[in-house]
């Protein structure tokens, strides 16, 4: 069986734009514990597999752990990985979130 997946390591990001990339595409990701990678996976668990940054047993053990994963449950992951793109991150929903925020400030 071949996985394809992403892997990021990353000490320091802003918004990462290349996870939401391959999020998109429905890819399972490998995320280093750093702030932007957590709020990501916070709107869905199941989306992500995080390890300590820095920590090379740990990046190891979350790659092996996705290897043992059953493929359904590796498509489940990539799924809810997508649904965070689309519900939270896609242009259109963003407009609309941030004309909401907007609104509710300017109407008072």
């Amino acid at each position: 069986m071949s996985i394809y997946t992403y892997i990021s390591a990353s000490k320091l990001e802003g918004l990462p734009l290349t996870v939401l990339e391959a999020m998109s595409f429905s890819k399972p990701v490998i995320l280093s514990d750093i702030d932007p990678h957590k709020e990501i996976a916070s709107y869905d668990v199941s989306s992500a597999i995080l390890f300590s940054v820095n920590n090379p047993e740990e990046t190891k053990k979350a790659m092996k752990k996705l290897l043992n994963m059953h493929p359904d449950e590796i498509d489940k992951m990539g799924k809810a990985a997508k649904n965070i793109v689309l519900e939270n991150f896609e242009w259109e929903n963003v407009v609309d979130k941030t004309e909401k925020v907007y609104l509710e400030n300017f109407n008072r």
